[in-house]
């Protein structure tokens, strides 16, 4: 059994009557650990339940349904979805990771919740959830670019009053019920709304803690996996370079992390397994006017972008520089879900699982692996 909210209650009436999880460890004779389990709302089974609820002075359906008889629906739902308790900072970090879990078990509550009732709210049916349904919206933004690039095309402003919002969301979900693939529904459902509470990811990823990292990742989509991932593996670094005058500047570049570096940081190791994927990219200076003979000596396999590439020809994109073709993990809304899998480059991906996965462990099949890509050349 898994439940937030039944863990959420069982810690609040824990803290009530003025009780330490180690408290309630020793008085049932367990560890202190599944204690601290059931109050993240993991596995909870019906006999810890119906001791639990001897103890804390309630039902056993009190506790199975996270709720108490005389408690409103205002109340219920603040306990389980407000985050304005949760600020990560490094001291939690390094002094109670389980809080980082808690936080992270309550964000995806928050966006369980939020994409249950938002049919609802399209279609004008929330009546008592509404006020509830309003407390969920704070976390999340309607993106109005996206809005205006499915309404107008690439290069307007976005624009749209709640009403415009609420009939756009009416459609989009209206299509989603035509997709089977789950994956693929969450993909476009997710283009809808950009989640914004700050769980400090790059705080969390430079943190160096396992646990702080494994909690994060469990709650983030392929796309947010992928694009820290990406961040993470192209680092910007700032070099003091001496000028003509010997003064000293200082300038930034990035580069692409060493062997040595993926393989030294368990961030790489936690991240892939995971599931986060390297991407195929472009480079963001101008083509205008180049053959694919000169794009193959720039980026290497042609074969690999001539997928990607369609799709990018549909679009164009400007910046400072002039040209550019899109980045999927930049642009990735304008991507269907076909596209976006079709831009993992599954060699790089490979690769660095080789390095985090099979180098110090299983150096024989490294060695193979090694081998096997020489002799695929």
């Amino acid at each position: 059994m898994s439940s937030i909210a039944t863990g959420n209650l069982i810690k609040k009436l824990r803290t009530n009557l003025g009780l330490t999880i180690q408290n309630i460890a020793d008085i049932l004779g367990i560890s202190k650990t599944s204690v601290s389990k059931w109050e993240s709302g993991e596995y909870i089974k019906t006999e810890n339940l119906f001791d639990l609820a001897k103890l804390l002075g309630v039902s056993y359906s009190e506790l199975n349904d996270g709720k108490l008889n005389n408690e409103s629906n205002k109340d219920y739902w603040m306990r389980n979805y407000d985050l304005s308790n949760y600020v990560i900072d490094e001291e939690m970090i390094n002094k109670n990771v389980d809080s980082v879990k808690e936080m992270f078990d309550h964000c995806k509550a928050v966006r369980n919740r939020f994409y249950k009732l938002l049919p609802k709210w399209a279609n004008d049916e929330l009546t008592d959830e509404m006020e509830e349904f309003e407390f969920l919206k704070q976390y999340f933004t309607f993106d109005k670019n996206y809005y205006a690039y499915i309404k107008y095309g690439p290069g307007y402003v976005g624009f749209a009053d709640k009403n415009m919002e609420k009939e756009f969301v009416k459609e989009k979900l209206q299509e989603l019920k035509s997709i089977e693939d789950k994956a693929e529904m969450i993909w476009e459902r997710s283009k809808l709304y950009d989640f914004t509470f700050d769980y400090k990811s790059q705080l969390i990823c430079s943190s160096g803690d396992a646990k702080a990292i494994e909690y994060m990742v469990d709650f983030l989509s392929d796309i947010q996996k992928d694009r820290l991932l990406y961040v993470n593996l192209n680092i910007e670094e700032e070099k003091e370079e001496k000028n003509p005058f010997g003064g000293v500047s200082k300038t930034k570049s990035r580069r692409y992390r060493t062997n040595e570096e993926i393989e030294s940081k368990p961030y790489f190791k936690i991240m892939i397994n995971a599931g986060a994927k390297c991407h195929l990219k472009y480079d963001s200076f101008p083509r205008i006017g180049w053959d694919k003979e000169m794009l193959e000596e720039v980026d290497g396999k042609i074969e690999k972008l001539d997928k990607l590439i369609k799709v990018h020809d549909k679009f164009q994109w400007y910046n400072a520089g002039g040209f550019s073709l899109m980045e999927i993990l930049d642009y990735w809304k304008v991507y269907s879900y076909k596209d976006y899998v079709a831009s993992i480059d599954e060699e790089e991906t490979q690769r660095i699982n080789a390095i985090v996965n099979l180098k110090a462990k299983k150096p024989i099949e490294y060695l193979n692996y090694l081998e096997r890509k020489v002799n695929n050349k």
